[in-house]
């Protein structure tokens, strides 16, 4: 992640746009650009107790291993948590490495060369930008929303529009209801 904020800061990207981009506090984010980064291990060995929650690095390290063909049960074994927060991070990391890589694909792209990128896709010009603007945004992409996100992406479309607060706000207040997703927009838009 620290590279991909590094690539997209060198594009002109603020700090606070990469933060939003990666799903991250600001901190964060200028922590890897200043070289700050710190180690989030303990440096004497202990093992995160069960109810303690993962670093990201721990993430990370789980993914990585996960993904080299480490079993679950052993990596709940040796991060001491129960093997749905194994499966947790694991997804975590998924979903955040093809954010970034969604992200960086766009980001990497010359002026001028997205509509030649998106030819020969079933949809518009404005229809991507649209479905771009919708997984971009930190509220909207969060997967404990996705059961109470409408499943029109014109609905989704409107509320990727709105300030993150007044989203999370919506969220809060139950009014995110997949059946009244007309009435969810309206709403959200009378938060501000």
């Amino acid at each position: 992640m620290r590279a991909l904020a590094l690539t997209l800061n060198q594009k002109d990207w603020t700090q606070e746009r990469i933060a939003d981009a990666l799903g991250v506090g600001q901190q964060t984010v200028s922590d890897w650009l200043n070289k700050n980064t710190t180690n989030t291990e303990t440096g004497n060995g202990c093992i995160p107790k069960a109810h303690a929650k993962l670093s990201a690095d721990q993430k990370k390290e789980i993914f990585d291993r996960a993904k080299a063909g480490e079993r679950q049960t052993q990596l709940a074994a040796d991060f001491d948590v129960s093997q749905p927060a194994i499966h947790k991070a694991i997804k975590s990391v998924e979903k955040r490495e093809d954010r970034a890589a969604r992200i960086l694909a766009k980001a990497s792209l010359p002026h001028g060369e997205f509509i030649p990128m998106i030819e020969g896709l079933p949809f518009s010009e404005r229809t991507a930008q649209r479905l771009m603007s919708i997984s971009e945004n930190p509220v909207i992409s969060n997967t404990t929303h996705v059961s109470l996100l409408p499943p029109s992406w014109g609905a989704l479309y409107e509320l990727s529009k709105q300030p993150d607060e007044k989203l999370n706000e919506a969220f809060e207040a139950g009014l995110a209801k997949k059946s009244n997703f007309f009435y969810i927009t309206q709403n959200v838009v009378t938060l501000r």
